[in-house]
């Protein structure tokens, strides 16, 4: 048996989604790319996370994605809450482009611009 066949996809998002998202953390800390990548990364885990539980009612993979985003966000030092109020911001931004795709996201990936703010997401799924 092989893989299943999958399809990507690029939802863009308003830039002020990751101009405000960096600039808050900002004021928690010190930056640098290593935070803004680490940062943009727990957004696409919860994005693809967020979006498989609503297509499977399965919570686990949810509720451990935020676990994970709570022990990241202490070790970056950044407030959990925060991240995580962001990364509903980006799911619920590009949400009507992820229900279009009616399948299960495999990945997803930030696409930002020379500056590193967010033009979008870069979403793979399993092809119907």
């Amino acid at each position: 048996m092989g893989s299943k066949p999958t399809s990507n996809n690029f939802l863009s998002i308003d830039m002020t989604w990751s101009y405000n998202f960096i600039g808050g953390i900002k004021e928690q800390r010190d930056l640098n790319m290593d935070v803004v990548n680490a940062v943009y990364m727990l957004a696409c885990d919860y994005i693809m996370e967020r979006h498989n539980f609503i297509r499977s009612g399965e919570a686990t993979r949810l509720n451990g994605c935020q676990e994970i985003i709570w022990k990241r966000s202490d070790e970056l030092h950044v407030s959990s809450d925060y991240v995580l109020f962001y990364c509903e911001a980006a799911f619920r931004a590009i949400k009507s482009g992820l229900d279009s795709l009616q399948s299960y996201l495999v990945s997803v990936s930030a696409v930002t611009d020379e500056k590193g703010d967010v033009l979008g997401f870069v979403v793979t799924s399993y092809k119907h």
